[in-house]
């Protein structure tokens, strides 16, 4: 079908990286950056209805969209808070060339 991609992204989880890991089914930034550059536009807003530790919400900032997320249990909401915090250099005055450039660099 035309409408489906096939995005393939090699993970070897967090191994060794525990001081990473927020949350027991928290997903790879990088696969979520990818996503979000495939099937997004600059401005869009991303809504992630299970947010965990705030990993959607971190690439969709990176990425210069805007995101809404929910998540139940209030320690995972002060991890994503935390992560927010994390800033990023704005793409906004850049030239819309080099914001293309940039983005495929994320990929």
């Amino acid at each position: 079908r035309k409408s489906v991609t096939k995005i393939t992204h090699e993970y070897n989880g967090l191994i060794g990286r525990e001081d990473t890991r927020w949350h027991p089914t928290q997903k790879p930034e990088a696969l979520l950056r990818k996503l979000i550059l495939q099937y997004s536009k600059l401005g869009d807003v991303i809504f992630d209805p299970f947010c965990g530790s705030g990993t959607t919400l971190r690439a969709a900032k990176d990425c210069g969209r805007k995101a809404v997320g929910i998540e139940r249990l209030e320690k995972y909401c002060e991890v994503t808070a935390l992560r927010l915090q994390q800033e990023v250099l704005p793409l906004a005055d850049a030239p819309k060339e080099q914001q293309k450039q940039e983005e495929r660099q994320l990929l």
